[in-house]
């Protein structure tokens, strides 16, 4: 996953990087804490992201085999969900 400083919208640059799972589909921000579904794994990862130049993994959640009815993806704000174009 790479953490971008969007503070000057003109010119984000980039702040971070951290491996945050495989493959993954969804993506939401909140409170500062990134949840990423991950496809191949059937896991979220939830990054802290409060400090962009130093984000970690907080936890690590299977969510099972069907990723598409996840609990955890329907509790994500649409208006704030990322999708890969594939």
């Amino acid at each position: 996953m790479m953490v971008f400083d969007i503070s000057d919208p003109a010119a984000p640059s980039l702040s971070s990087t951290i491996a945050a799972g495989t493959r993954p589909f969804a993506l939401t921000v909140a409170d500062g804490y990134a949840y990423v579904l991950n496809y191949n794994s059937n896991t979220m990862t939830v990054v802290d992201i409060s400090d962009p130049a130093t984000p970690s993994i907080s936890a690590t959640i299977a969510t099972g085999s069907n990723r598409l009815r996840s609990p955890f993806q329907a509790a994500m704000p649409m208006s704030r969900t990322i999708r890969p174009i594939t």
